[in-house]
């Protein structure tokens, strides 16, 4: 069987009703865009070989994307019409339009705040305030896999109070398409498992020390903790680092911080870049984990940090870890 894969486009009001349905035979240009884990999806430029689209500012455009693995539209992204440019070119008629993620109009603010709770909870909260303004966010996977955490929200929005939730706690969150909130540590078994060859193309590693740390001297709250990993100086010398986290507001927070951190970072770390091929049908996302097959590289339930996407294939990065490859085939 053919292998494929097709994108579909909707238009909406940004009161969420429909318009129309864009067909794919006007579109000239690509889906090419990225996105990570603790972000979310960078701008998309969509050009049209039409004059009269009915498209306005602050539409919004939904991409729906089928594989011969799904027998139903799938819901992949969901951006935001940031402008509308037409122009004539060639004696024909195009509209361009640069679109941006739909989190890009929140502006809800956080002005020093200190909670004192489990982070989950806290992921709930500001949920709810957005939801006051723009009722756009849902959850259905945020449980309390961590203790209370004292700290503190000073002049933050909304994403970046959960960014400061996740670098706390070495969790991910990550916004979907339908505005469904992940929030959870890494999962414990890889989603897809790959054939090398067959469904990857190339894979790039790395392996340096460049981001290695040992000596962490870390500020929180008016307090300075200072940690060593002295098995790690004796064999890669000291690597000393300063990080300032005010926003850590008691010992605990701070122990718990510093301890991951190290753990996390003292010994060399190997990253992995995959070029994943039109074979490989099934919907890839980042935080998703997978494992490389046919290799003895240790690719094995590796979770996804970033994403480029275009029809024809996906490049990922995953997460860094501490081993590397013993015979590269």
């Amino acid at each position: 069987m053919e292998k494929y894969k097709k994108y579909n486009a909707k238009v909406y009001k940004l009161d969420w009703t429909y318009k129309f349905t864009i067909n794919p035979q006007y579109v000239k240009s690509d889906i090419n865009l990225s996105t990570q884990i603790n972000w979310w999806q960078n701008e998309l430029k969509l050009i049209f070989n039409l004059d009269n689209v009915d498209i306005e500012n602050t539409d919004i455009i939904k991409v729906y994307e089928i594989t011969e693995n799904y027998t139903n539209w799938i819901l992949v992204y969901t951006w935001i019409v940031q402008n509308v440019i037409k122009r004539i070119t060639n004696a024909s008629y195009e509209v361009e339009l640069p679109l941006l993620w739909l989190a890009s109009i929140f502006t809800y603010k956080i002005y020093n705040w200190t909670r004192d709770e489990e982070p989950a909870d806290m992921v709930k909260y500001f949920i709810a305030q957005s939801n006051l303004d723009y009722n756009l966010f849902s959850y259905w996977d945020i449980q309390n896999y961590w203790t209370t955490l004292n700290i503190e929200f000073d002049n933050k929005n909304f994403l970046e109070c959960l960014n400061t939730i996740a670098e706390a706690t070495w969790f991910y969150f990550y916004i979907n398409a339908d505005w469904t909130i992940d929030f959870k540590p890494k999962d414990t078994e890889p989603t897809h498992k790959l054939t090398l060859w067959k469904d990857v193309d190339n894979l790039e590693l790395f392996n340096d020390t460049e981001e290695l740390v040992n000596k962490l001297t870390l500020e929180w709250d008016g307090w300075t903790t200072i940690y060593e990993d002295t098995t790690s100086q004796w064999i890669y010398w000291v690597r000393e680092k300063f990080i300032s986290k005010t926003d850590l507001q008691d010992q605990v927070s701070a122990d718990e911080y510093w301890n991951n951190y190290i753990t996390n970072n003292k010994n060399p770390k190997s990253s992995t870049k995959i070029k994943i091929n039109i074979n490989f049908n099934w919907i890839i996302r980042v935080w998703q984990n997978i494992s490389v097959l046919n290799t003895k590289l240790d690719i094995k339930n590796k979770q996804i940090v970033r994403a480029s996407y275009s029809r024809d294939y996906i490049n990922i990065e995953l997460e860094k870890y501490e081993t590397f490859w013993k015979q590269f085939y």
